[in-house]
């Protein structure tokens, strides 16, 4: 087996290494399984089944795998959730800063409790997308204002904006309030 091999993601270490990365190709590391325990000595064992258990038990032994389950690509390689994607974390930015302005006894933890439960995730992924995207939801809440016809925010919104971002003013100056979205 040749260096250049191991990226074949049509080789079985290919597949293992690549499961590692993506928790989904681990239908394809469960074939591989499946395989090996149809085989009833009859017939010639597949090649490509052995070379996948061969780099799956040397990852393992190496210390690359920290688990025989996980050189197999049987387990997700991170624990807890799988991270939002760029999309839903911006929306959820969007939403935290929404009910912020919209009601000014909103405070943040609050305003990430209720977009939490609202759209039945952890507040401690919402807080991860507000810290990632606190500015996209400044422009987020300023653009769809603009094209819905709601206008610009209200004096009292604007002031509750301010207040939100006292900590970052670099991102008041590049979204300002009477800008052009």
């Amino acid at each position: 087996m040749t260096p250049k091999d191991k990226g074949d993601p049509k080789k079985p270490q290919g597949i293992q290494s690549s499961v590692q990365e993506n928790p989904a190709l681990a239908i394809d590391a469960r074939r591989y399984l499946i395989r090996f325990c149809d085989f009833d000595g009859e017939d010639e064992i597949d090649h490509d089944l052995l070379m996948f258990l061969q780099d799956a038990f040397q990852a393992y032994l190496e210390g690359s795998a920290k688990s025989v389950d996980q050189a197999l690509g049987l387990t997700r390689p991170m624990q807890g959730r799988p991270p939002a994607d760029f999309s839903e974390y911006r929306s959820l930015a969007t939403k935290v800063l929404e009910a912020r302005v919209a009601d000014s006894k909103c405070d943040h933890q609050t305003a990430l409790a209720k977009v939490a439960k609202r759209h039945d995730c952890g507040v401690t992924k919402v807080g991860k997308a507000w810290t990632k995207h606190k500015e996209s939801a400044l422009y987020g809440i300023q653009f769809l204002r603009s094209i819905s016809g709601q206008g610009q925010l209200t004096d009292e919104q604007w002031e509750r904006v301010r207040k939100i971002y006292k900590n970052n003013p670099e991102i008041l100056e590049r979204w300002p309030r009477d800008g052009v979205y």
